[in-house]
């Protein structure tokens, strides 16, 4: 029998199972990207989504480490330069 709580985060489609703190900042930094890309650059939600996938899977051909610190910051610049700026030059 699922306690309450369990049911609560089923409803909301939350997983009660346990997360490691690398899985977590893992989410939260491509949150971070994903909400960049969205908000600044005005992608649609599908867009993000698709530009992170190709970041995500080029750096898992070059062996990245998914849990660098500079993962994140290395698939930012990665994924700005992807895009056509106003400006030609802008950083992310």
């Amino acid at each position: 029998m699922r306690s309450s709580r369990d049911r609560h985060a089923h409803r909301l489609g939350i997983s009660s199972r346990p997360v490691k703190l690398g899985d977590w900042i893992y989410d939260a930094r491509r949150s971070a990207v994903r909400n960049r890309l969205v908000d600044d650059e005005h992608l649609t939600l599908a867009g993000a989504d698709e530009l992170i996938g190709r970041w995500e899977a080029d750096a898992d051909r070059r062996g990245e480490d998914r849990g660098s610190p500079n993962y994140w910051r290395d698939g930012a610049r990665w994924m700005f330069d992807q895009l056509p700026h106003r400006d030609g030059r802008r950083q992310p």
